[in-house]
């Protein structure tokens, strides 16, 4: 039996049940709840609240996020590096329909992390149209109208999925039985009941109803993705449900298929239909939480580097070339010493110097143990 099941009837796609289909008591589901809990009590331990810290690393997962939720559309640019780029250019420097879908999700999740910390949070349907909005803003998508619900025209059907990932599904078409399927599901989702579930529930199950309906022309995905992370922010998890994107793009063909595979097993009225996605979410949460820690221990460590070298320059054991090496390769990452040779920043330093000036500042680094050689790269001492 559905915790707090809801049926909702539409006049020409049949109906949607709005429920919990879930065994909460499987051994599985509570041990994943239980170390969510534990593993996400030791990062909230950790020094995170630091102003620097949260300025590192949400522009870290905001990067990381956009480049995942737009690799999964097929909208991304290259990297996360170029993520970063774009993220700090102005509205009017926006070119490509890449740049634009990056510029979009950052807009979106800037909005999805203030509406969800305003006190009594309740996600509505203006919510969800306005993040559309944010999503989908400039960018040209046939039969999409950006904050609105889709109505198919006769002979343009809408389609989800693909038989390699478990099959083809046909959302409602018309916009009056949308709009009563979403109406039902902002009623379920904000019953008393359901409010008192736990949120690491609810968020995939919201997920997956969501993109059942598929309300909007284009953008379902992401948005879907967003509206995830909004419960979750809202439930005091800070930065681990935007790193979802992440696992789901790491585990694309899973995720596609793990929908139809819930689906069909509504369809046959399985008691545990939403076991199968909610597993594979909690799964990737923890895995979430976990790298969250693991960043936030490397921010915290990158800080007290730079503060040692700081010291060390003041002390003048090494000098300013010497010091913004360490810098920039604590920020960059290992390199080689013919790649180090081709940064434009590491040129300018020598500009008027040497040879053997460059020589032997990276000599002298080596062998105070500030810089040392792995495997061909050099690599910055890190505080422990």
């Amino acid at each position: 039996m559905a915790t707090s099941s809801l049926k909702i009837m539409t006049q020409k796609s049949g109906y949607i049940e709005f429920g919990i289909f879930l065994d909460k008591t499987r051994s599985d589901i509570s041990n994943l709840l239980f170390q969510i809990h534990y593993a996400h009590r030791a990062y909230e331990e950790l020094p995170q609240s630091l102003p620097m810290i949260v300025a590192a690393l949400d522009k870290e997962i905001v990067a990381t996020s956009i480049f995942s939720t737009t690799s999964i559309e097929g909208t991304a640019l290259e990297s996360e590096e170029e993520v970063k780029e774009v993220l700090a250019l102005s509205p009017q420097e926006v070119k490509t329909v890449e740049q634009r879908a990056a510029a979009n999700m950052k807009a979106a999740y800037d909005y999805a992390r203030a509406k969800s910390q305003e006190p009594n949070f309740r996600l509505t349907e203006e919510h969800i149209k306005n993040v559309h909005a944010l999503v989908t803003k400039d960018i040209p998508l046939p039969y999409n109208v950006p904050g609105c619900y889709r109505d198919n025209p006769r002979d343009v059907p809408t389609f989800v999925g693909h038989e390699r990932v478990g099959g083809v599904y046909r959302p409602p078409k018309t916009l009056h039985d949308i709009e009563t399927l979403m109406s039902g599901l902002i009623k379920w989702i904000n019953s008393e009941e359901i409010r008192a579930e736990n949120p690491l529930i609810v968020a995939p199950i919201v997920h997956f109803y969501f993109e059942l309906i598929h309300p909007f022309g284009d953008g379902n995905g992401r948005v879907g993705r967003v509206l995830e992370a909004m419960i979750l922010k809202a439930s005091d998890y800070r930065h681990a449900p935007f790193l979802m994107a992440k696992y789901y793009r790491n585990h694309i063909q899973e995720y596609f298929s793990l929908f139809n595979t819930c689906r069909s097993a509504m369809e046959k009225k399985d008691p545990n239909a939403h076991y199968p996605f909610v597993k594979f979410f909690l799964d990737g949460f923890l895995e979430a939480v976990e790298e969250t820690k693991s960043r936030v221990i490397s921010l915290v460590r990158i800080m007290a580097s730079r503060d040692y070298f700081a010291r060390k320059l003041e002390k003048k054991d090494i000098n300013r070339r010497q010091y913004t090496i360490l810098l920039e390769l604590l920020e960059r990452g290992p390199m080689s010493k013919k790649e180090l040779d081709l940064q434009p920043w590491y040129t300018a330093l020598y500009q008027n110097r040497t040879t053997m000036t460059r020589s032997r500042d990276l000599k002298k680094l080596l062998k105070a143990d500030l810089l040392y050689d792995q495997d061909g790269k050099l690599v910055v001492f890190r505080m422990p």
